[in-house]
């Protein structure tokens, strides 16, 4: 299990009111117990409508436990009536979202720009799917 100090999480919010949290960690066994659980409650908290981008590009590996805390956070910012996404995961999360069907619920990007794109456009086209 990875320790709470070894995962970080640092957000910025650009001029359209989309926050990306840039998650850095090798491999996260649970997510809802580190910083980027905080990060995002206090987004969810302070934002009227949370657009909320969720940067993996530094992760490596996400449990189980991870995954039902994103589709906690995922419910949490549709009550809201906010959008949000994840962004440029690695091979290894993206084979984990394939045989998942995570990305049917949770819309998943190659890039933080698509996933940028596809708030502030709605349109959904190059969202990670799979068949």
């Amino acid at each position: 299990m990875m320790k709470q100090d070894e995962v970080h999480a640092h957000s910025t919010i650009d001029t359209r009111g989309i926050a990306v949290v840039h998650v850095t960690g090798l491999v996260i066994t649970n997510l809802g117990t580190t910083t980027v659980n905080e990060e995002i409650e206090q987004l969810i908290v302070d934002m009227d409508t949370p657009k909320i981008i969720l940067n993996l590009s530094d992760v490596s590996y996400l449990d189980s436990f991870s995954f039902g805390w994103i589709m906690g956070v995922y419910r949490a910012i549709r009550a809201k009536g906010g959008e949000f996404a994840l962004c440029s995961p690695n091979e290894d999360i993206r084979y984990l979202f394939e045989i998942t069907d995570f990305t049917r619920v949770v819309p998943a990007y190659r890039t933080e720009q698509e996933a940028r794109e596809a708030i502030v456009t709605g349109n959904q086209s190059k969202r990670i799917v799979y068949i």
